[in-house]
């Protein structure tokens, strides 16, 4: 793919997030700018982002390297006025200038600790997240610590796409489920034992994520569901262990 300011072929990076969440990113070697989708921008480390920063020149040039489309300017409420940001308003991803991803992640958790520091509830998703993406808050081995587990019993004619999955502590009283597809694809999470059908949210089709309140102690079975080519599609199952 090409630099949405045309200095230059993008480049694949990885990283490791929080929870051991695995991201991509795509970083131009000429401008130093990030091209990466609203999931991963939520989540990247500041280790994996430079902390130089310099304005772009020529604001309205930039397209978007999958689509060509051309960029919108991000301002929205979890984007600091001072940080410059530019969307595909088909949902391909965002571009920060050199720099700025980092800022956005800086202003991002400085939010975060000092709403958890004085233990003041949490703004509205959107204005702490891109696309409404929902942040791991409050990971840590004092909170609750969840097991996940495949089981043995597979259907083995279902054409499980699922190239990720994860259930993760969110604060006190929450658990974070994320999921990614290999495909397009809209995904529904099952705790049959709750009694807990909830679609997850997606931007792309291939990022999910859902928060649901955390239940009480106890082992519970999961899966989600899925539609490919029409085909109602069940996932493996696992285990969700709430000490």
């Amino acid at each position: 793919m090409t630099c949405p300011r045309g200095d230059g072929e993008l480049i694949a990076r990885s990283a490791t997030g929080l929870g051991s969440i695995p991201l991509t990113y795509h970083l131009c070697l000429a401008c130093l700018g990030h091209w990466t989708r609203p999931f991963d921008a939520n989540y990247l480390p500041l280790s994996a982002l430079p902390n130089d920063t310099i304005k772009p020149e020529e604001m309205e040039s930039f397209r978007c390297p999958e689509c060509r489309e051309r960029l919108e300017r991000a301002h929205e409420d979890a984007m600091a006025p001072d940080i410059l940001a530019w969307y595909c308003p088909t949902g391909h991803g965002y571009f920060f200038p050199r720099g700025n991803l980092r800022r956005f992640r800086m202003a991002q958790e400085a939010r975060v600790t000092y709403h958890k520091l004085w233990n003041i509830p949490m703004p509205p998703i959107r204005s702490v997240l891109l696309a409404t993406i929902l942040l791991i808050l409050g990971i840590s081995a004092g909170s609750v610590i969840t097991r996940i587990q495949q089981t043995q019993n597979v259907n083995t004619q279902a054409r499980d796409i699922l190239t990720y999955q994860k259930a993760i502590p969110s604060g006190e009283n929450s658990i974070i489920f994320l999921a990614r597809t290999a495909a397009k694809t809209t995904m529904i999470l099952r705790i049959d034992a709750l009694a807990l059908i909830k679609p997850l949210k997606t931007t792309d089709g291939l990022s999910h994520t859902i928060l649901v309140t955390k239940p009480q102690s106890g082992t519970y079975q999961y899966y989600y569901l899925y539609e490919i080519n029409g085909e109602t599609i069940r996932s493996k199952t696992y285990l969700l262990t709430i000490p």
